[in-house]
């Protein structure tokens, strides 16, 4: 019997996006208050919260469109050896 794998809906993608969002958001936030020597954000043309908002949209964009591909992969994978990274050596 072959298992499945759920696929997420449009709410719970839209859940995740605005959760990595805000989570994301705070930890750079966070970062840049207690090393804003390291955590550079904004220059002379954007403010600190306008590179912030920009910098995590992305990143949590990127991070929330990447789990559908991952789920793809892994139900492409199964039943199927040719992944060199399924821990058999190459050549058995």
């Amino acid at each position: 019997m072959e298992e499945q794998f759920p696929t997420a809906s449009s709410r719970q993608m839209a859940f995740t996006f605005f959760v990595q969002l805000l989570l994301n958001s705070l930890i750079v936030w966070i970062a840049n208050t207690l090393f804003p020597a390291n955590i550079v954000l904004g220059n002379a043309n954007s403010n600190m919260t306008w590179a912030l908002f920009h910098s995590m949209v992305m990143l949590s964009l990127i991070g929330t469109l990447a789990v559908p591909l991952f789920v793809e992969a892994r139900n492409d994978g199964q039943g199927s050896h040719d992944c060199p990274l399924d821990g058999r050596v190459l050549g058995d």
